[in-house]
């Protein structure tokens, strides 16, 4: 199989364009369902094929660093059927045909394909892509979406983020501890499709009151969201709310309020749009997709006050501490009582992210592939 992998002499040979590059991104396995972090990827893959770059995704499971590997029996299972199945694509994600997608249980360096580019997009990826860009000669990048203590040590995580690799952040909190570790970065914001994330109706006129993504990753703290969506149940006898995502109905939530489980991407944005405030609870994120999408959307924002969502909100979103659930039910509870205010601060939101968009981050990010060393 790994053989497989590389182009013959005869695919290498053709001189190629100046401006065009063989590209290849390299994820920590594959996922069945939506993952933030990978529909980043996969959008600008997609951007880079259809500029004509020759574009590659590998998927690998067992990577060196993982506390998983170590501790999730559910990976040598998953490596047998990653096996079995190569070539599948995301069901969830329109990949272009362009793009081609590998699964495998393991990748060693000399099995990345021959390439311009490499590029890591996690921490357990980065270790794998610097050896691959040294004994291939290839540009190395590490494309760091989040700090990623749920899948390594600290001093694991800290010891890829200097490795000779050219690192691109998509927060500034994110470049702030890149620059700690005495190492350079460019800061490339993810951008936001209002094409797929329009603004719906005046924020009175919607007739969901607040809508929130619940995970069951601890960190993404769906107990704080349960326990400030009940309070208001309480507090409001006509309150109405709905949450969704890849989890079944989080345990305890009040009957009244509405559970989704894996929507669509059309349901998504349809639930954003009939929903007058979002509700964030995470205890830490890289560049929070959702809470941007929802202000895409024309939602006001309540939020922990953290960077992967300061990063794009500050200004623009009603912030509390982390893991205090009585200031986020306080912010719900204002907008809630000053409906002119609970429309500026969305239409401040939905204003802040007509500049984020999907065209100018993909942009920049084949700018600094193809910059020059």
């Amino acid at each position: 199989m790994f053989k497989r992998l590389r182009r013959s002499s005869q695919e290498d040979s053709p001189a190629k364009s100046e401006a065009k590059r063989r590209i290849v991104f390299v994820l920590p396995g594959f996922s069945k369902h939506p993952v933030g972090g990978y529909k980043v990827v996969y959008t600008y893959a997609n951007y880079l094929a259809r500029r004509g770059h020759d574009v590659t995704i590998l998927h690998s499971l067992m990577l060196r660093g993982s506390r998983r590997l170590k501790s999730d029996f559910r990976l040598p299972i998953a490596s047998v059927l990653a096996a079995l199945r190569p070539f599948r694509r995301p069901e969830w994600f329109a990949l272009d045909g362009k793009v081609r997608s590998l699964t495998l249980p393991y990748i060693a360096p000399s099995a990345v394909p021959s390439c311009d580019v490499v590029v890591a997009t996690e921490v357990q990826t980065a270790n794998l892509v610097s050896a691959a860009s040294r004994q291939s000669g290839s540009r190395g990048f590490y494309f760091i979406q989040h700090y990623e203590d749920w899948s390594a040590e600290p001093t694991f995580i800290d010891a890829t983020w200097t490795l000779d690799l050219k690192k691109i952040v998509i927060a500034p909190w994110l470049k702030r501890h890149v620059e700690s570790l005495s190492q350079e970065c460019e800061l490339i914001p993810n951008g936001i499709d209002p094409d797929e994330f329009p603004a719906g109706g005046p924020t009175q006129d919607r007739p969901h009151t607040v809508c929130a993504m619940v995970s069951d990753v601890p960190w993404k703290r769906t107990d704080l969201v349960v326990k400030v969506l009940n309070d208001l149940v309480a507090k409001y006898p006509e309150f109405s709310a709905v949450t969704f995502g890849t989890c079944e109905r989080p345990e305890g939530l009040a009957e009244q309020i509405t559970h989704v489980t894996t929507p669509s991407r059309e349901t998504i944005s349809h639930l954003y749009q009939s929903s007058r405030i979002y509700l964030c609870a995470s205890d830490g994120e890289g560049w929070h997709l959702p809470p941007a999408e929802a202000m895409s959307s024309g939602c006001a924002v309540v939020s922990t006050d953290i960077g992967g969502v300061r990063a794009y909100a500050d200004g623009t979103a009603l912030f509390s501490a982390v893991g205090d659930s009585q200031a986020l039910l306080e912010n719900v509870d204002t907008l809630l009582s000053d409906p002119a205010l609970c429309q500026s601060v969305a239409t401040r939101g939905l204003l802040r992210m007509r500049e984020y968009t999907p065209e100018k981050a993909a942009s920049n990010f084949e700018a600094a592939l193809l910059r020059s060393r």
